[in-house]
């Protein structure tokens, strides 16, 4: 088996190779720690990780002054705009920065990937180019944080970008629909699973980083009960974790065997995936230094032009195809005990018929 995307989500009927938790908050963690990673290998980035946290600290307190809203309101063009109801000025912002960090995840989660023109182009969705904006001289915090926003929209078709929303009572009217045909099922069936099953949901509660404890827990959970329903809070989604637990078991005992688990040390859902490789079941995990989410997963063009992609990627392809003949050869042997009576006997098999299993 090759695991990709999350590395074995519930691959493995008994046993699961993820941790499941209602704060998410690895996640963010994992992206700030690939903004700092940015700029530690490259030096024209150098400024990106304290420029970043600059710009989160600025906003942070930006929304609570006139002066400070009405910036975010003209840059960003915020609809509904910032402090039009000072009743709910907490949970507006909130709902901003959710939205805006948002941007920046998705950004970071495929920085790279050979998936299309808007990740492997060299001025592509990637997490170097998110700090050539972060980076400009001739940009204020609001102008650096906006120019990604813009840039975000770009690649995905807006010329210019769409005014910033912040309709949270609109998305929930959206997300709300139950029909099948909906523009948001998709999403919906995603945060049922969130809501009801694995928890995950992105927050930043992590202590005093970049982003600045911006996203509560308390702002998901609200985001939980207004779209489904709202008994769920908590304890309604620890005590569903615990019975996923009970279900699938923990994954520290995860005992899968004849399977590859690849992760991108710039992937965010590689904080709850497996990671301990163990010979004697033959599972084999490998880290692409550079990677993001399902990196292996699209074909490695390392001549196309204009790519960015990281060079290890190409390492970690090759011990997929690698590992994919032996797990195959080694299925053959599983039904073949007749022929080879134990795994000395397949060592021989495997060394005598070498060629056969890939580079």
């Amino acid at each position: 088996m090759i695991a990709t995307n999350w590395p074995g989500p519930l691959s493995a009927p008994s046993n699961p190779l993820i941790h499941f938790s209602p704060t998410f908050s690895e996640y963010t963690q994992k992206v700030e720690q690939a903004i700092w990673w940015e700029s530690q290998v490259n030096k024209n980035n150098a400024a990106c990780y304290n420029n970043t946290r600059d710009a989160f600290e600025y906003i942070r307190t930006a929304v609570y002054t006139e002066s400070g809203r009405n910036e975010l309101n003209r840059v960003f063009n915020v609809q509904p705009p910032l402090g039009s109801n000072m009743s709910t000025i907490d949970f507006d912002s909130t709902n901003f920065f959710a939205n805006l960090i948002g941007i920046i995840n998705v950004i970071d989660q495929y920085s790279f990937d050979d998936r299309g023109p808007s990740t492997i182009n060299s001025s592509g969705l990637n997490i170097a180019n998110f700090c050539g904006f972060m980076i400009d001289p001739k940009a204020n915090h609001t102008e650096r944080l906006y120019n990604v926003y813009a840039w975000y929209y770009s690649w995905n078709g807006y010329s210019p970008p769409p005014p910033f929303d912040n309709d949270y009572w609109g998305d929930m009217d959206y997300f709300r629909d139950v029909s099948f045909q909906s523009g948001g099922a998709a999403y919906r069936g995603w945060m049922w699973l969130l809501c009801n099953e694995f928890g995950w949901l992105p927050t930043t509660d992590f202590g005093y980083g970049i982003f600045q404890n911006l996203v509560p827990l308390s702002y998901y959970m609200k985001y939980c009960q207004d779209i489904f329903d709202t008994t769920i809070n908590n304890d309604y989604i620890e005590t569903n974790i615990a019975a996923t637990f009970q279900k699938y078991g923990l994954p520290s005992n995860y005992n899968g065997s004849n399977v590859v688990l690849p992760n991108g040390s710039l992937d965010g859902w590689g904080t709850i995936g497996c990671n301990v490789s163990d010979d004697a079941v033959h599972r084999k995990v490998r880290t692409t230094i550079g990677g993001a989410h399902c990196v292996d997963m699209y074909p490695y063009t390392q001549n196309t032009p204009g790519s960015v992609e990281n060079s290890d990627v190409i390492n970690t392809i090759n011990l997929v195809k690698q590992e994919s003949y032996i797990i195959k050869y080694w299925k053959n042997y599983e039904l073949n005990k007749c022929y080879y009576k134990n795994r000395t006997d397949f060592g021989k098999y495997y060394s005598k018929n070498r060629a056969d299993f890939g580079p």
